[in-house]
This record gives C-alpha cells, sequence and structure tokens, in this order.
C-alpha cells in the first residue's frame, strides 16, 4: 500500500517538474516548426523532446531518492562523555499531580489579569 502511494506521489511531482520546466521544451518545438518550414528530420524533434522528458524524469527520480533518505531516524545513542550533565541534572521530575505548568491560575497570581485585587486602588501612584 505504501509502494502505490509513493509511485502516485512521484508522478505527481514528475507532471509538476515537467510543468514547471516547460521551458526545456522550447527547442523541440522549434524544431517541429522547422520540419514543416524547411524539412529539417523529424527525429531531431522528438530527440529534444525526449531529453527534456528524460531530464525531468531524472531529477524528479533524485529529489525522490534524497526525501526517502532524510526520513530515515537516528538511532539513540548512550550519552558516554563524562563532562556532560545527565537528563536527571538539568530535567526536572514531572510534579506527582502531573500538572507541568506552574500554579495553573488557583492562587489568583496568573499573570493575565489586570483588574486591582481587593487592597489595591485603580489608579497608578
Amino acid at each position: 500500500m505504501r509502494n502505490g502511494r509513493s509511485v502516485r506521489h512521484f508522478l505527481l511531482a514528475f507532471l509538476m517538474n515537467l510543468f514547471l520546466r516547460y521551458r526545456w521544451s522550447i527547442p523541440a518545438w522549434l524544431l517541429l516548426a522547422a520540419h514543416f518550414a524547411f524539412g529539417t528530420p523529424l527525429w531531431l524533434f522528438f530527440l529534444a523532446l525526449a531529453f527534456w522528458i528524460v531530464y525531468a524524469l531524472g531529477m524528479t527520480g533524485v529529489m525522490h531518492w534524497a526525501n526517502r533518505c532524510g526520513n530515515i531516524p537516528n538511532p539513540q545513542r548512550k550519552n558516554i562523555n563524562p563532562y556532560s550533565p545527565k537528563n536527571e541534572d538539568f530535567l526536572p521530575p514531572f510534579p506527582p499531580d502531573g500538572k507541568t505548568c506552574g500554579n495553573n491560575g488557583n492562587d489568583g497570581n496568573d499573570g493575565g489579569s489586570r483588574e486591582p485585587s481587593a487592597g489595591q486602588s485603580g489608579t497608578n501612584r
């Protein structure tokens, strides 16, 4: 199933690559016009058109291969450096109640309220 999806993405990328590289087909179309106007061989048109398609196919293949190479995760390795801090040294353990963001606004000091509390006046002195 994954291969079918990958093939669909490759074909979509190939068609998009052909669309974005349309200027590379201009020599082929000029050779086709020269065939009708001056009688140049028609195989030159097909050769230029094939070069455009093969180049776009090759570049799409390289990009597809490079994309697959970037998706391989690196395995986790043990830290053997004696001078680096261990995870326990700089990451505090989770609190037992599961709250990780401080007081969660339960004590009234959530930092977002701008209303004066009971002991303060509304003016700045």
